[in-house]
């Protein structure tokens, strides 16, 4: 099987994967017509783009963050509180609960205190690119 990857030229973001069992010519024309940057790989497995994506015309996993969680129980409240550690400059700091995002901001150092107010399950969330995104729940207890 070949997969084209189609990427984003700049960042090697991968947009779209298409499996092609018997490439052609005119598929790679077609490609190319559309101005669509691409990588032709051949392999036995997809390609996702949240694990994967292209450097020097390659394609590369993505790093994983090193985030170190302190603990994922905490109480509620600004007494306790969750660390997170190992942050790379500039990341994305998401928490959601109940599905409601309440808390979205960028991060410029490498460490993070985090409470939360209310019982529940908080979703959390780091985003840099070209990381992996990371993603742990905290629950927290009344």
């Amino acid at each position: 099987m070949t997969l084209f990857l189609i990427h984003d030229k700049e960042s090697g973001r991968i947009q779209h994967a298409s499996k092609v069992y018997a490439p052609t010519d005119e598929y790679v024309n077609m490609l190319n017509e559309h101005g669509h940057t691409h990588v032709k790989v051949r392999t036995s497995r997809l390609v996702s783009p949240d694990e994967w994506y292209i450097r020097n015309m390659r394609p590369r996993i993505r790093p994983r963050m090193p985030v170190v969680v302190s603990r994922t129980t905490i109480g509620a409240g600004e007494s306790d509180s969750v660390v997170f550690t190992g942050l790379p400059h500039g990341v994305q700091f998401k928490a959601f609960m109940g599905g409601f995002n309440f808390q979205d901001e960028r991060i410029e150092g490498t460490e993070l205190e985090f409470s939360v107010p209310v019982p529940c399950i908080c979703q959390v969330s780091f985003e840099l690119w070209p990381y992996q995104t990371f993603r742990t729940e905290i629950e927290v207890i009344g």
